[in-house]
C-alpha cells in the first residue's frame, strides 16, 4: 500500500500542469542563452581578427606610401636650363652616354639616363630618354600639332599599326597617350615605349627602352620617373 501511495505522488507530480509548465520555460530560457552566447562567440570570432588584418593591411599601405615617397625624395635631381624643365631619376640610374662634364648635361636638347639589371644579366637594363624641341630647325623629332602628334612619331619610327601596342602615362600633369613596340634578333629583344606631345610651345619626346628585360616588369620604375618630370616655369 505504502509503495502503491508513493507511486501514486510520483505520477501526480509528473503530470501536474505547473511542473509541466515550468519544465518547459526552464528549457526555452536555456536554449534562447545558448544561442544568445553562440551567436555572440561568432561574431567576436569573426569580427576581431578580420579587424586586425584590415588594421595590419592599412598599416602596412602607410608604411609603403611613406618608403615610396621618401626613396622619390631621395632621387637624383635633373634640371635643364635650355627647356626650363626637371625630373629626378634613382641614383643607381646614371646619364647616358657620359662623355661631357654632368654641368653640361643641362643645356642639351635630349637628355637619357640608365639602370642595369643584374638579375636579367650585364648587358641588360633601362634607358630613358627625354627630348625637348621648340623648332624643327634642330633636326630633333619635332611637330606642332597635339592631335597628329602621336602618328606622326610612328610614322617618323617606319612602323606599322600591327607593329605597335597603345599605352598610356601620366607626364606633366596629364594623362599622354603613347605606344609600345619591340625589336628582336639572336642575341637580344627590346621593348620600346614612346611619347610624344606638345606642351608649353615645345615638343615633347619621352622614350623608355629596355633590354632583355620585359617592359611591364619595369613599368612601375619607369611610370614613376616619368611622372616627375615639371616644367619650371
Amino acid at each position: 500500500m505504502l509503495l502503491g501511495k508513493i507511486a501514486d505522488n510520483m505520477t501526480l507530480k509528473k503530470h501536474s500542469p505547473s511542473g509541466t509548465k515550468k519544465a518547459i520555460l526552464v528549457v526555452l530560457l536555456i536554449s534562447i542563452l545558448s544561442i544568445i552566447f553562440l551567436a555572440l562567440i561568432k561574431v567576436l570570432w569573426c569580427y576581431f581578427p578580420k579587424r586586425h588584418l584590415l588594421d595590419s593591411i592599412s598599416t602596412q599601405a602607410d608604411i609603403s606610401t611613406a618608403r615610396q615617397e621618401e626613396d622619390i625624395r631621395g632621387w637624383r635631381v635633373y634640371t635643364n636650363i635650355k627647356h626650363n624643365y626637371t625630373f629626378k631619376f634613382p641614383t643607381s640610374f646614371d646619364y647616358y652616354p657620359s662623355p661631357v662634364p654632368e654641368s653640361e648635361y643641362s643645356k642639351l636638347d635630349q637628355i637619357s639616363v640608365f639602370g642595369l639589371s643584374q638579375k636579367n644579366g650585364p648587358t641588360s637594363g633601362v634607358i630613358i630618354t627625354i627630348l625637348a624641341t621648340d623648332d624643327n630647325k634642330s633636326g630633333w623629332f619635332y611637330c606642332s600639332n597635339e592631335k597628329t602628334c602621336l602618328k606622326e612619331r610612328i610614322a617618323y619610327l617606319s612602323l606599322q599599326s600591327e607593329d605597335i601596342q597603345y599605352s598610356s602615362a601620366n607626364i606633366l600633369g596629364e594623362a599622354r597617350a603613347g605606344f609600345i613596340y619591340r625589336t628582336e634578333n639572336k642575341l637580344y629583344f627590346q621593348e620600346s615605349e614612346n611619347f610624344s606631345f606638345v606642351e608649353a610651345g615645345k615638343t615633347w619626346t619621352i622614350s623608355i627602352t629596355t633590354t632583355n628585360i620585359d617592359m611591364k616588369d619595369v613599368s612601375s620604375l619607369t611610370r614613376q620617373i616619368v611622372s616627375t618630370l615639371s616644367t619650371l616655369n
